[in-house]
């Protein structure tokens, strides 16, 4: 999942065979092994109540490195050894405070822009391609959507989400492709349309009855309708 996130990012993975209650355990794990390891941000998570009430906290150690895990002392004995903790932040209110700040955020194009230009937008700008081929049917596609009153509709790209392409052996950040589409659909009771991209396929809808409505139990408490 990092990887995904920072195909840059560094990762060493120390080890996952810590017992899933053994915070002691955990604990020691750290103080022996980040001593060694290169300064940046060291993730752990060793708590009986993941998932429970355990608050997500955020360490900020005197030599500079970053902490991040549940508050059970998971990381304090690594970062008392490491020279102490300069600074602990609850991971909920770092973010609600990061909320509050002014920031620049805006939409990648504003409402009211062509199919055409959002999808150029999105395929140059956040995957990284050179532009955009649009095939026969897409052509074909996008004067209808301006025909229906639907060409300025946001879009929802479907494509193959292995890649930033349309081709999903195509991984990392890869450069010097174009994005091709293949067709465009409208979505008109939700309010945008699908931009079809390369093979990517769409999920079938639901039929007027689905077959789940056929499913019971008889009288004698079997499963009747499930073939």
């Amino acid at each position: 999942m990092i990887k995904r996130i920072a195909p840059d990012a560094q990762v060493i993975d120390i080890t996952h065979g810590i017992a899933p209650t053994n915070v002691l355990q955990g604990s020691l794990v750290l103080a022996n092994t980040l001593p060694y390891m290169p300064e940046g941000v060291h993730l752990a998570v060793v708590d009986p109540g993941v998932g429970g009430e355990r608050k997500p906290l955020a360490l900020r150690g005197r030599d500079g490195r970053l902490y991040v895990g549940p508050d059970n002392g998971l990381l304090l004995v690594a970062a008392e050894r490491l020279g102490g903790v300069e600074e602990a932040v609850e991971l909920a209110e770092a973010v609600v405070t990061a909320c509050e700040k002014p920031n620049s955020f805006h939409q990648l194009t504003p409402d009211g822009t062509p199919i055409r230009q959002q999808v150029e937008a999105i395929a140059t700008r956040v995957y990284g391609a050179d532009g955009v081929d649009y095939q026969a049917q897409a052509e074909k596609d996008l004067a209808r959507m301006d025909q229906l009153g639907f060409g300025t509709m946001p879009v929802c790209m479907a494509k193959t989400h292995l890649s930033l392409t349309h081709d999903p052996l195509m991984l990392n950040r890869p450069t010097g492709w174009r994005l091709p589409v293949r067709g465009v659909v409208p979505s008109a009771g939700a309010g945008f349309v699908v931009v079809l991209c390369g093979d990517m396929q769409r999920m079938p809808g639901l039929g007027r009855t689905p077959a789940y409505m056929k499913v019971d139990i008889d009288e004698n408490g079997r499963t009747i309708g499930l073939f």
